[in-house]
């Protein structure tokens, strides 16, 4: 009888570890995975001499009139003065230059001091007028001013950037204080959501979240429970991985699946860790889809930069910077269908 029962144990705590198991795999069989081929650039860098000789980022992707509208940033070094350059996609995978030259170039910012100002968000208002967003950067690279933005009535139209800085970080000993960067915005049927990237002196790195009701005002997400370091604001996104180190590049597009984050993570020497993948019912309250990331740095064989997602009819497409082998950067994509959820 004793031997009946060790028999029955082991046979129960087979089933138990061979369903642990099992679920260890669907889990792994779920995650989600981009790939990249980093020997096909859908976007190139220019030809030596350009105003794009050596690197180029997609800057923002738009969905609008029935195609994709890609405006991406250019520049012969960093930080060197970048310009704006500006193609179309039926599809988001073959893009056609729509002019050689940029539709916005670094002369047209009205502000001393800023060394270049990387394009990081654009959206199309209900009149029709175009608004592109920057991250102003200073001559040793670091981006200390804030959020800027320009506004035109077509792509290809004169851009007019304001004479003041739209969003600025936060006072000494907040959790922004140090810098405000890579942002993007969102126009809502409710107004707009602007999510930034943010900064101290301890160097913890989280997103953050402003709102407006006109897309010039701007008041930052506070959650009033909060004190000290996050009195007057808090970030909607901080590391919680071990992968994870400082949290940055914020993408957000707004789907029929809810909305959708990906974001980014990099060392002290500025080098990407991963890429991963948050969603959310209200813009505000965040999860993490997976604990590991969508792109892992040990995925590519080369330095990843700059993201940027785009969404169509139930298709996802993740745009990368990247390493070249003639010391520049190009942009690629990569694309996921269904759901994250």
């Amino acid at each position: 009888m004793r031997y009946l029962k060790i028999c029955v144990l082991c046979l129960g705590m087979f089933f138990l570890f061979s369903a642990s198991d099992n679920a260890d795999i669907k889990a792994q069989e779920n995650l989600v995975k981009f790939e990249f081929d980093l020997n096909r650039p859908v976007v190139r860098h220019g030809a030596n001499n350009e105003w794009d000789a050596r690197h180029t980022a997609p800057g923002a992707v738009v969905f609008h009139d029935g195609q994709f509208h890609m405006f991406r940033n250019g520049y012969r070094g960093w930080p060197q003065p970048s310009q704006v350059g500006y193609l179309t996609s039926e599809d988001g995978v073959q893009w056609t230059e729509v002019m050689e030259q940029p539709v916005f170039s670094h002369g047209s910012v009205p502000f001393d001091g800023v060394r270049l100002a990387l394009l990081t968000s654009a959206i199309v208002e209900d009149d029709g007028t175009w608004v592109f967003y920057f991250a102003p950067f200073n001559s040793q690279g670091n981006p200390t001013l804030g959020v800027l933005r320009a506004t035109a009535q077509t792509p290809t139209s004169t851009w007019v950037m304001d004479d003041q800085v739209l969003l600025e970080p936060g006072s000494d000993g907040e959790w922004d204080e140090n810098f405000l960067a890579i942002t993007n915005v969102i126009k809502t049927d409710g107004g707009y959501f602007l999510y930034y990237a943010a900064g101290n002196d301890e160097g913890d790195m989280a997103i953050g979240l402003a709102t407006s009701d006109d897309g010039l005002e701007w008041t930052k997400y506070n959650n009033p429970s909060t004190s000290g370091t996050f009195s007057k604001s808090d970030p909607i996104l901080r590391k919680t991985q071990d992968w994870e180190v400082n949290i940055q590049d914020p993408r957000v597009i707004n789907t029929p699946d809810g909305w959708v984050m990906l974001y980014s993570s990099f060392n002290g020497n500025f080098r990407n860790q991963g890429y991963n993948i948050a969603t959310s019912d209200d813009g505000i309250n965040w999860e993490k889809i997976q604990p590991t990331p969508v792109l892992a740095r040990s995925d590519v064989n080369r330095n990843p930069w700059y993201p940027e997602l785009a969404y169509r009819n139930g298709t996802y497409y993740f745009y990368l910077e990247a390493d070249t082998f003639d010391g520049g950067t190009d942009i690629f994509v990569s694309t996921f269908s269904g759901s994250f959820r």
